[in-house]
């Protein structure tokens, strides 16, 4: 009852400061944040936000004075609404930082920090999680990546105003299914391998039904030589990696 009370009391001090941030009236949004931010104190509130909260889901789990069940508990929550809001946030605002270049440099910063940071709290809260039922998940680095790559996409789509049909997009999701290939086989993951192959049919399906739709023929021609050279390099490596990692023969046979 004590941990659940502790964790609630974690909880309850980064929505009181959430509160303030984004509370157009209270002293800490108009004293500091409006002072310097003018009309993008909204939007560096949210982000000032988010930033708290993954540096309370960081460091709860890490003070050993006061390490309990309720702390760890309220920073994996913690972890995932500042994720969520992060989401969210990467979505909807786009080049909305008005006031200077200062601003935009500040935001694009902090954008990336609060990103990069997301993806590192994620593999923390998986491994931990595995630790905690005393072996190791096969799907712990795997969703992580894909967290990864989910976030890198969104930004490159929404923030940057990369188009959906974009070539490298597909570049990026061959790379990654190659990178979950090769784990899967190191690691004698078949989650990593059948997830890697369906991101490689998904690869594909975007370059041949959305890609190539509207390009001029020379960047046509482009797509189909990069896409079919990642599709070797792929079938390739799986190739390289059965014959020489899977056991075959007599070796199947032992424990």
């Amino acid at each position: 009852m004590l941990d659940i009370f502790r964790g609630a009391a974690a909880i309850n001090l980064w929505g009181y400061i959430v509160y303030l941030l984004n509370n157009s009236t209270s002293l800490v949004r108009t004293a500091w944040l409006d002072a310097m931010f003018g009309s993008s104190a909204a939007r560096f509130a949210a982000l000032f936000s988010i930033a708290l909260g993954f540096i309370i889901a960081f460091l709860l789990p890490r003070l050993k004075r006061i390490q309990n069940n309720g702390f760890q508990i309220s920073a994996v929550i913690v972890w995932f609404a500042s994720a969520i809001w992060l989401i969210a946030f990467n979505g909807i605002h786009r080049n909305a930082f008005g006031g200077g270049t200062e601003y935009f440099i500040i935001s694009f910063i902090l954008k990336i920090a609060l990103n990069i940071k997301a993806v590192y709290l994620m593999y923390t809260f998986m491994r931990n999680l595995s630790d905690l039922r005393g072996k190791k998940s096969k799907t712990e680095l795997l969703l992580t990546s894909g967290f990864a790559v989910f976030l890198l996409i969104q930004n490159l789509v929404v923030q940057l105003q990369w188009s959906a049909t974009n070539p490298f997009l597909t570049l990026i999701f061959g790379l990654t299914a190659m990178g979950w290939i090769i784990y899967g086989f190191l690691k004698h993951n078949n989650v990593a391998r059948i997830c890697g192959l369906v991101l490689v049919f998904i690869a594909v399906f975007k370059l041949f039904v959305m890609d190539l739709y509207g390009l001029e023929t020379t960047w046509q021609i482009v797509s189909y030589f990069t896409g079919g050279v990642v599709l070797l390099a792929i079938s390739f490596t799986y190739q390289w990696f059965t014959k020489r990692l899977e056991p075959t023969g007599k070796d199947a046979d032992k424990p």
